[in-house]
């Protein structure tokens, strides 16, 4: 947690792409991912660290409200924290309903990412 910094978060087309997907079957997964939205600008960052990446990506479990089905069987929201720059991107989120796990194209479009934002 850093609390003397602000942290920006940016939507990555592809996390807004998945957001208006889902919003379609879950109308308030905006309501959902709120809360989250207002700790990462405080810098606490919550989920679990996904291995594999260079640099600190997380996947944290959020309820639905529409699913009422609590944080078990709601929501996966993925995301990438620059440290160094105070900047959260919001990488990607699925139902856990629809996909148990993030997959592996998910995983490279991350990595791309990354790179892209390293190498530029």
């Amino acid at each position: 947690m850093n609390s003397k910094m602000k942290y920006q978060i940016k939507f990555t087309s592809i996390f807004k792409r998945r957001i208006k997907k889902l919003s379609k079957k879950y109308p308030r997964i905006k309501q959902d991912f709120s809360k989250l939205i207002d700790d990462l600008e405080q810098g606490y960052f919550h989920g679990d660290e996904i291995q594999g990446f260079q640099g600190k990506v997380y996947k944290v479990r959020l309820a639905s409200v529409d699913q009422q089905k609590g944080k078990r069987g709601g929501f996966r929201f993925i995301y990438y924290v620059v440290t160094k720059n105070c900047i959260v991107y919001m990488m990607t989120a699925y139902a856990k309903s629809s996909q148990e796990d993030i997959t592996n194209q998910q995983k490279q479009e991350i990595k791309d990412f990354i790179n892209m934002l390293l190498s530029g």
